[in-house]
């Protein structure tokens, strides 16, 4: 075992009786580094992920009571449980592996198509194709991108409880981890049955529902109206805001690419 030893600057509480000033005096910390193990090793995995300490329980949370969960993470009990937005990467990662290969998500995009494309309109078979591989491209980008439109709304319906901007980002953060985990059973499902995994996938509503009311702290008819109402309204907003913006920049790309010399 080696020990290091560095020179810090300390700061002494003031002397009441004297100088409002602290003393700066200089002290010698020692510090103990241990030989590297097997479980440091997969320590400092786990700790990217802050799955060593608090990663379990916030993911176990997220379903069990994930507004009780966003309520302590704005408490003092932050500290045992991970940050949203770690979580929201870790579950998006996932819900991207899992999108890109299993058949589920192939069998979503071929209905999309068989739903819209006509057989006598080429340039909008053309146009879905781009919009599919925009569509996996971006596919966080897209995500991410509902979660200041949510939590504006739900911002929106709780102001009567003293709720602020931030704190609810906190929450949409969350919410829409769950939706990332709920996304990949939703293509397991798909595989067999794409009817059956949207009726799947619709549970999550009743799961925001939930979380929204133990966030708010509403009474329980109060909670389902402004819930149903902030959340439709993101619906509503998001995809007339998103839906243009996503178009042109398809369009543009599909005509620079008939432009571009062969």
């Amino acid at each position: 075992m080696e020990v290091e030893k560095r020179n810090v600057t300390q700061i002494s509480e003031p002397n009441s009786s004297q100088s409002f000033i602290p003393d700066e005096i200089e002290v010698t910390e020692v510090q103990k580094i241990k030989r590297i193990s097997l479980w440091g090793w997969i320590s400092s995995i786990l700790e990217v992920y802050n799955l060593e300490r608090g990663g379990l329980y916030t993911l176990v949370q997220l379903f069990y009571n994930p507004g009780k969960l966003v309520r302590a993470y704005l408490g003092v009990a932050r500290y045992k449980i991970m940050s949203p937005f770690r979580v929201l990467i870790l579950t998006t990662a996932a819900a991207l592996l899992f999108f890109n290969y299993t058949s589920g998500g192939d069998a979503m995009m071929d209905a999309l198509k068989k739903g819209v494309v006509q057989p006598n309109r080429p340039e909008i078979q053309e146009f879905m194709v781009a919009y599919n591989q925009f569509y996996l491209k971006y596919f966080n980008i897209l995500i991410w991108s509902f979660i200041p439109f949510a939590a504006f709304f739900s911002w929106l319906f709780t102001k009567k409880s003293g709720l602020n901007f931030g704190e609810n980002m906190v929450f949409q953060t969350f919410v829409s981890s769950i939706f990332n985990i709920l996304f990949i059973p939703f293509l397991i499902i798909a595989e067999w049955s794409l009817t059956g995994a949207y009726i799947f996938y619709s549970l999550g509503f009743l799961m925001y529902l939930y979380a929204f009311k133990e966030f708010s702290q509403f009474s329980r008819w109060k909670a389902v109206l402004n819930g149903s109402l902030s959340i439709i309204s993101t619906l509503i907003i998001w995809t007339v805001v998103l839906t243009p913006i996503i178009t042109f920049i398809i369009i543009y790309q599909l005509k620079t690419a008939a432009s571009a010399p062969v």
